[in-house]
Parts: structure tokens; C-alpha cells; sequence
């Protein structure tokens, strides 16, 4: 949507998958009844979330790699390298910064490690500050131009 919304100046990604096909395999391993059933619970960083099986079909339907890979909108990605949930690859792979496909606009990436974080940055109530921080500086600048 970044790309079709022209009030989008940047997109910010906090912890997110650069496959959503991955995505919907990791779900449905956590639990096969979503699949199954159609429907299941799963848990994340501690927190049950409700899956339908539609959105496992959604995700495999969906192709974000050549997405992200083709905005030129600038992306800031926040990303934990012991994220158990989400790998650390994922961020790589959205800034372009892996050495599969370069984005052939990397200089409008960028990537802030967030060590020993989970998935859904509750390990510190410092990470969410990080975030917070970066996030304004960043979004100042781009607004700035």
C-alpha cells in the first residue's frame, strides 16, 4: 500500500518477515488444526492469537519478497538478530542488504539491530523506547527531505 498511498513518505518495519510463505508454514506448525479445522490459537511471545486458515491462504498467495524489493519508498526496519519467531535474515533480506537479490535502491534502507530482544519486544521496556526514538528521528528527516 506504501507504494499506491502517495502521503507515504517511508514505511517502518518492526520485527517484520520478508516471506509471508514462511510465515504461513511457521503458523501451521505451531498448529496443525488451523489447517485442519480452519481455525486454531497460537503462541506468540507468550500471547495466544487466534489463526483462520484463509489468512495461512492469504500469506501463500502473496508475494512480499518482489514487493518490498521494488519500493522506492525509503524503509526503516527495526529487527532483533535473536528473534526466534521472525530470523534476523528476514530484516537482511527487506533492506536488500542479502546477497541473494540486491535492492537496486538499498541506499533508502536502513536496518537498527535490537539485541537480546524477542519477537514482540517485551523482553526490556527499553526497546520500545529505542524504537520510539528512532522512529521519530527517522520519520523527522524523511519528512525534511
Amino acid at each position: 500500500m506504501a507504494m499506491e498511498l502517495k502521503t507515504v513518505q517511508g514505511v517502518i518495519a518492526v520485527a517484520a518477515p520478508s516471506d509471508t510463505h514462511h510465515l504461513a508454514s511457521l503458523l501451521e506448525t505451531m498448529n496443525p488444526k488451523i489447517v485442519a479445522k480452519g481455525d486454531g490459537a497460537v503462541s506468540i511471545g507468550g500471547r495466544l492469537y487466534d489463526i483462520r486458515k484463509q489468512m495461512l491462504d492469504d500469506f501463500r498467495a502473496y508475494d512480499l519478497v518482489s514487493t518490498v524489493r521494488a519500493m522506492t519508498k525509503p524503509l526503516l526496519a527495526f529487527h532483533s538478530p535473536s528473534d526466534e519467531t521472525v530470523g534476523f535474515q528476514n530484516a537482511l533480506v527487506n533492506c536488500g542488504f542479502d546477497s541473494m537479490s540486491p535492492v537496486h535502491n538499498s541506499s533508502t534502507r536502513s536496518l537498527i539491530s535490537l539485541p537480546n530482544c524477542n519477537h514482540l519486544l517485551t523482553t526490556s521496556d527499553e526497546d520500545c523506547v529505542l524504537v520510539a526514538a528512532a522512529t521519530s528521528s527517522w520519520c523527522k528527516r524523511i519528512i525534511a527531505g
